[in-house]
This record gives structure tokens, sequence and C-alpha cells, in this order.
């Protein structure tokens, strides 16, 4: 089971203001963008992805910038992105419509749908 690491980072509005309590969300190995103003950057980045077709049974681990070698939380991806934060605790996520677009995916000009 290969380990694959986001690293989190405080998100900012286009005025460069800081957005409470949101994360930004990026893959170490390439500094891709995965998930953006996010709550819940371990649980989103886990459904981002389970949705590129990565394997549920490979651990997700989340880093801070300024300290990339002390892993903050680790997670099965196929286990965290079936829950949600509600508070101070983790509940099942509600099962959406197989058509409902990923509110927390990025849709890059490549992954635009062809006209």
């Amino acid at each position: 089971m290969p380990d694959i690491t986001i690293i989190v980072k405080p998100a900012f509005d286009r005025r460069g203001r800081r957005q409470h309590d949101r994360f930004d969300a990026y893959l170490r190995e390439t500094g891709e963008l995965i998930c953006r103003a996010t709550r819940q950057p371990l649980l989103d980045g886990s459904r981002v992805l389970l949705s590129r077709g990565y394997d549920p049974a490979d651990r997700i681990c989340m880093v801070w910038p300024h300290k990339p070698e002390v892993v903050a939380m680790t997670a099965v991806i196929g286990k965290a992105a079936q829950f949600d934060v509600m508070g101070e605790k983790f509940v099942r996520r509600k099962a959406t419509k197989p058509d409902a677009p990923d509110q927390h995916r990025i849709t890059l000009p490549e992954d635009a749908p062809a006209k």
C-alpha cells in the first residue's frame, strides 16, 4: 500500500484575505491542487483521488508545508471518502446522484466536456 501525501495550506480569497477554517490541498508528488478552500482536506482529497482512479486501499497522509516530515493525519482513501465532518464528529456521507458534479473538484481545461 503506497502512501499518497497531500500538503495542506491555508486558503485565500481573490483579494488575498485568509479564508477562515478553509484549506487548499496539493499532491506532494506533483504539486497539483486537488481541493480548493475546503474545511476537510483529507476527506475531500480522498474523494478526488478515488474519482481519478486511485486504489481505495492506498493510504492518504496529510502534512503541513512548514513541517512536511510530520504526518498530521492519515487514513485509507476508500474509508476516508465515506465520511464528512459535522461539528466535532465524523458522519457517514450521504449518497449523491452519480451525475452530480463533485463540488470540490477543480475542472481543468482538459477535463472540460467536448462540445
